[in-house]
């Protein structure tokens, strides 16, 4: 049944590319590949020509669209979180480690990340939306397939949770966010539906993986399962290149704290690690978290 539904929106996917090859839209979008057809759910992704945002095309995925809006509504409750978010990717992408299909983390992993990341901050960035609830928004399940997708979507509602404020500027949330998991315990799982690390006993329709990160609503999703041993010490090297490089910007020039955020290709550009610098690392990594 699975396979058939996924030849339907493969379909589907083929004749949006044939469309878009003979129309006006393709003076604005090229297509990046072939249709990614080994995906969780097949995707065509394509780039917008003038700004090179990428952008990834489903059919059918219900989830998906809550996982949109979710990051919608956290991205409305500080703008820090868009800023970052943006920051990181390109940071990631310049330094190779932003490509699922090679072994690597995809976007939507990495913004996990960060709002896991100021979810734990002192005091936090964000709050814990799925964990909010008010009087004039009460917990009300939303149920797509067998998943619960609440979250509080009352931006307003979920500011006024966040006191006293975090006033950190977004450079030094930056490099706290590289600091934070040049330390962190990737045997533990991360949930932003929670907001704190979980054991892999308390996700028990999740298996674990070198890295685990539950998606937020399909609580049987690791986001990062498909990261290779090479991908993951890739991944922690960048991370220590890039929490020296910009701690050492900062520490020389507190006052345009504002221009770390803006230089992260420069960061990357230092000291990007190939499968050769990574090898040694790669043989250190855990193989798996432990059950």
């Amino acid at each position: 049944k699975m396979e058939e539904i996924k030849q339907e929106q493969v379909s589907v996917l083929t004749e949006v590319t044939k469309t878009l090859k003979g129309s006006q839209a393709s003076q604005a979008f090229r297509q990046v590949n072939a249709i990614i057809r080994h995906a969780r759910v097949p995707l065509l992704r394509l780039e917008h020509r003038s700004s090179s945002v990428t952008l990834d095309v489903v059919v059918g995925n219900s989830l998906a669209l809550r996982n949109s809006d979710l990051l919608r509504v956290y991205s409305e409750v500080d703008v820090r979180f868009a800023k970052l978010g943006f920051v990181v990717k390109h940071w990631a992408s310049s330094s190779g480690i932003n490509d699922a299909s090679h072994g690597t983390f995809s976007s939507y992993a990495l913004l996990n990340m960060l709002i896991f990341y100021l979810q734990n901050t002192s005091p936090p960035v964000l709050p814990r939306l799925q964990q909010l609830s008010t009087p004039a928004h009460p917990k009300v399940e939303n149920l797509v397939g067998p998943w619960d997708t609440y979250y509080l979507s009352d931006v307003e509602a979920a500011k006024q949770t966040l006191v006293p404020a975090n006033t950190a500027t977004a450079a030094e949330l930056l490099i706290g966010f590289f600091d934070f998991y040049a330390s962190f315990d990737f045997y533990q799982v991360l949930s932003i539906r929670t907001g704190t690390a979980l054991t892999a006993a308390q996700c028990p329709l999740l298996r674990p993986t070198l890295v685990t990160i539950q998606d937020p609503f399909d609580l049987s999703h690791n986001l990062t399962a498909g990261v290779q041993k090479l991908g993951f010490a890739a991944f922690q090297h960048c991370l220590h290149v890039a929490r020296t490089h910009f701690g050492d910007f900062l520490q020389s020039n507190p006052a345009p704290a504002a221009a770390a955020v803006a230089a992260p290709a420069a960061v990357a550009a230092a000291d990007v690690p190939t499968a050769a610098a990574t090898n040694t690392a790669a043989d250190n990594a855990p193989a798996h978290a432990p059950a």
